[in-house]
């Protein structure tokens, strides 16, 4: 019988969506749909932390009534993707509640809910990084602090969840994180209620700031799922007992974005290795970070942030070609620390760059070496076995 290619999300939800999660049980790719999901902003629908909510196929009727449809990816978000989960039987009928949203432009920005899979299990999901620069902001911040969606995330498990349920607790980048780091601050008892922690494709955590046994202690229960071209969830990243490398129809970057993963069947479609240059990127990080102190990534955090601020933007949408001139003599006149930063990532990348092409350059060498090798045997093997033989017993 022939594989089944479902390509990205969307099709899953066409092909999958007939099935409640009865029929067919709760797999990794209705994980990464829920993350999707809770991107949706739902400020203008749904009243803060229902505890009884209404279905994603009534939430969708009333975004479209009042039309307020609005995907907070920092990509923009796909609304087939959304009118395909609400039409199907699989997620049109899931119940949203505890649904939180919190936005603070000097701060922070956070978002949650609850997803009612049946009467005893639900999905928790966090939202990710949106489009917002304090969104981006708190990532970087986790190179140096805590950041202040960590400890909300915390508060929001602590009050949301019971003991007569189980959770699938997930999200998708910055939702990812706080996802392991919520599920970490739960107490042993409420872990027990825990089924699996989803990191999408999140950054992870510094280990200089971080209690790591706390976060190694979910071990057992988390998985990783991550594109081919991984940068984002590359940060700060250790070793994972379960870590699945998932294939993309976009290219780049872009592979950040949840609805671009390929599916087959009820599964991610997997590759075996990282993209080559994606991990370029991610060993100069993974270097520049090295030397860089705490004081030092804060005023570069700082500096950086408050560069793209300057003409008013609040969201990556409204940084203009035309602030671009603001934004670097911004820059040129931040702190001497910065700069320093700054150049340092530039001769660390090069460094990367040159010793990947060396290594590059000395496999290829040997590959080639070995195919000559194999070469040479081969021929020698065939003149031995075309040489004609000789009983030196019938010689006159």
């Amino acid at each position: 019988m022939a594989e089944t290619f479902h390509d990205v999300l969307i099709d899953y939800i066409n092909w999958r969506g007939d099935l409640s999660f009865q029929m067919d049980p709760f797999n990794e790719v209705d994980n990464v749909v829920l993350s999707e999901l809770v991107y949706l902003d739902l400020s203008k629908i749904l009243k803060p932390m229902l505890k009884k909510g209404p279905r994603v196929r009534d939430i969708y009727e009333e975004i479209e009534k009042k039309n307020c449809y609005q995907l907070l990816t920092a990509t923009g978000g796909n609304e087939d993707f959304i009118r395909a989960a609400a039409s199907s039987n699989r997620f049109g009928t899931i119940r949203v509640t505890n649904y939180k949203d919190v936005f603070e432009a000097d701060r922070m920005q956070f978002a949650a809910a609850h997803f009612e899979l049946s009467s005893q299990t639900s999905y928790i999901a966090f939202r990710g990084t949106d489009n917002s620069i304090i969104g981006w902001r708190e990532d970087f911040m986790s190179s140096f602090m805590h950041m202040p969606g960590q400890q909300m995330a915390v508060d929001y498990v602590k009050e949301t969840m019971t003991r007569d349920r189980d959770y699938y607790i997930g999200g998708h980048s910055k939702g990812g994180n706080l996802a392991i780091y919520a599920a970490a601050s739960l107490s042993t008892a409420m872990r027990r209620h825990v089924l699996r922690v989803f990191d999408n494709d999140g950054p992870g955590f510094c280990a200089d700031i971080y209690n790591m046994d706390k976060i190694i202690a979910i071990d057992p229960i988390l998985t990783k799922i991550i594109p081919e071209y991984d940068v984002i969830g590359q940060i700060f990243r250790r070793p994972l007992r379960d870590v699945r490398i998932v294939r993309s129809s976009y290219s780049g970057l872009l592979q950040h974005d949840l609805v671009s993963w390929r599916v087959k069947g009820p599964k991610f479609l997997e590759a075996e290795t990282l993209d080559p240059a994606a991990k370029v990127i991610n060993d100069t990080f993974d270097e520049w970070i090295r030397n860089a102190d705490f004081e030092s990534r804060q005023k570069f955090v700082k500096d950086l942030f408050d560069s793209f601020q300057v003409g008013g933007a609040v969201t990556l949408d409204e940084l203009k070609l035309s602030n671009m001139t603001d934004i670097i003599k911004s820059l040129i006149g931040s702190s001497e620390e910065t700069k320093e930063l700054i150049h340092n990532l530039q001769k660390v990348y090069f460094q990367t760059v040159t010793k990947h092409a060396s290594q590059a350059i000395e496999n290829f060498a040997e590959e080639k070496l070995a195919m000559l090798e194999s070469y040479r045997d081969e021929k020698k093997k065939r003149k031995e076995k075309e040489a004609p033989d000789t009983d030196v017993s019938e010689q006159p």
